[in-house]
């Protein structure tokens, strides 16, 4: 089963392993869970955290890999917005459980708003990212698209694909080759 991507911002979402048992991520109480059914019913409920958007991917393994998508905006002393944060946390569970969360965006997006992003694993359980950042905070109305991929503990320094996309809806696609 090739369901190893994720590219739309919802609160939940669910990938199959090669067994065809589900394993969902979702927001419940504004927290994130995943949960399976690989017992035949789904009892195996883990908090993964407190808040974020979540992507759930599997690797050819059946490893579950959880990427959380958090920005903060930032305000001046007048409430006025000036920019935002952001965190991609990370966790798989490849040893069994799930690992702690880390921060594997790369550090030259910490500081910025991102409109949205895209990520998919390939046949060699490579992760791939595909990520705007915005240019004008207030509106995000225009927007660079980078291009990275996951090394063991973070994000490759990203490559500016291009500038100013007017584009909502980019794609990216992993051949059987890599």
């Amino acid at each position: 089963v090739n369901n190893n991507s994720y590219s739309v911002n919802t609160d939940d979402d669910f990938v199959l392993d090669d067994n065809s048992n589900a394993h969902i991520i979702y927001k419940k109480n504004s927290h994130i869970f995943y949960n399976n059914n690989i017992s035949g019913v789904f009892n195996n409920e883990t908090f993964i955290d407190s808040s974020g958007n979540p992507y759930i991917l599997i690797d050819s393994n059946d490893a579950i890999h959880i990427f959380l998508h958090k920005t903060d905006p930032i305000f001046d002393a007048n409430s006025n917005f000036i920019s935002a944060s952001q965190e991609l946390l990370y966790t798989n569970n490849s040893t069994g459980s799930f690992s702690s969360l880390l921060n594997v965006l790369p550090d030259s997006l910490l500081n910025t708003a991102s409109s949205d992003l895209e990520i998919k694993i390939d046949y060699n359980n490579k992760i791939h990212l595909l990520i705007t950042e915005c240019i004008n905070f207030d509106v995000c109305d225009g927007r660079d698209l980078y291009y990275s991929i996951l090394d063991s503990n973070s994000f490759l320094n990203p490559v500016l694909i291009d500038t100013n996309i007017e584009s909502w809806n980019y794609s990216i696609e992993i051949d059987f080759n890599d």
